[in-house]
């Protein structure tokens, strides 16, 4: 029964810490979100439909947004609930009555468990269900401008798959290259990379996709490279743009009718995508690194709640700190320190640095031993 009370009064704690911290961090998320794209939604809607459009775009963008910070959330209310009971010697009092602090911070981690699965669900079920909506919001804070798109994955007539991490409307730039071009039973014939592609003309006036920096790959049907090393692609290759001229087969990599306003069609984000969903393609073009990546980053990042809670809840108590500012600050640099890691690793393993195994786990494991190490220097 004393064990009952007192998981009741943490657990009362940490969810009323949580709505607070909930309401708060979304709401300032939003605040600025609306800031930075305010001039073109007025441009666009006129200032009496200012408050409808950001009404209903952060509406359906709410799952989207929760997913991306929930784990910021979680370890706030944290760090929040630990600091209220340290105030007001609360813990003190629980480990004079001879229990240890792990099982005061057992109701914590279990709640925390409980976000994580309810993060896994939003990603998995209710952002692929929203996805047309949530894209659709997109457009309408960007004022309907269209300006930029990342993780691009676009399909022409030609059988040819188009990947870029980003595309720049003014500029007509695409970065990340990958292209693919399957065999009719779908699997792959031609594989190009490039580190970004320039839309522009030829000498002749007609518009072409030109390629830099990158190399191409030929596969058989048993998806067997047929060259032991890739062709490095010339200073200015290019897919070329179909036109009603006869063109020379010997000008163009391969075929394609896939112009920069194709880019902008309607068509499902890949971060809105389920892991199952996004796993399909994935095999599907198996030498497009920068979908398995994205696949191992689903994989490991829900663990982020229980990973920053490991560090924060110990630094809190290991200080005895009190001040509801200090333990706002130690969450911001938490977050991140971890998130710039998780960055990085994930860039490093874009560009072949490392596995992606490599990079999606390695965030996890070292600020998870690192948590353990602090868990275990606290006075229990």
């Amino acid at each position: 029964m004393p064990f009952r009370i007192l998981d009741n009064y943490v657990t009362r704690t940490f969810l009323y810490t949580y709505v607070i911290c909930l309401v708060t961090v979304i709401g300032l998320y939003i605040i600025v979100d609306a800031f930075a794209t305010i001039d073109e939604v007025i441009e666009a809607y006129g200032l009496k439909g200012l408050l409808p459009t950001l009404a209903r775009v952060y509406i359906h963008k709410l799952p989207l947004i929760y997913y991306q910070i929930g784990f910021v959330i979680t370890v706030m209310a944290g760090m929040f609930t630990v600091t209220r009971l340290s105030r007001y010697n609360e813990i003190l009092a629980m480990k004079a009555a001879g229990v240890s602090v792990y099982r005061i911070l057992w109701p914590i981690f279990v709640l925390a468990i409980c976000i994580t699965a309810l993060i896994f669900v939003d990603q998995e079920m209710l952002i692929p269900a929203l996805a047309e909506k949530i894209d659709e919001a997109q457009l309408m804070l960007r004022g309907k401008k269209k300006d930029t798109l990342t993780s691009v994955f676009k399909t022409d007539s030609f059988s040819n798959i188009f990947i870029a991490e980003k595309f720049i409307a003014e500029e007509s730039r695409m970065e990340g290259v990958s292209i693919v071009h399957l065999y009719p039973d779908g699997s792959q014939k031609i594989y190009i990379t490039a580190d970004y592609g320039l839309w522009k003309e030829d000498e002749k006036g007609n518009k072409k996709w030109y390629l830099y920096d990158g190399q191409e790959y030929h596969y058989n049907r048993k998806q067997e490279r047929i060259h032991g090393t890739p062709w490095p692609l010339s200073p200015e290759s290019y897919v070329i743009r179909l036109k009603d001229e006869p063109v020379n087969p010997e000008d163009f990599l391969i075929q394609s009718d896939l112009a920069p306003e194709d880019l902008f069609k309607k068509e499902v984000h890949l971060a809105l995508l389920s892991t199952a969903e996004l796993r399909a393609r994935a095999e599907k073009l198996p030498n497009v690194s920068f979908l398995k990546a994205l696949v191992y980053e689903r994989y490991t990042f829900p663990l982020t709640n229980l990973i920053l809670l490991m560090l924060g809840l110990p630094l809190v108590l290991r200080e005895e700190h009190k001040s509801a500012f200090l333990s706002a600050g130690l969450c911001i640099l938490l977050c991140v320190a971890f998130y710039g890691i998780y960055f990085a690793c994930s860039q490093l393993s874009r560009k072949g640095m490392l596995s992606h195994i490599e990079a999606a786990w390695l965030p996890v494991l070292l600020f998870g031993a690192l948590g353990l190490y602090l868990f275990d220097g606290v006075k229990s």
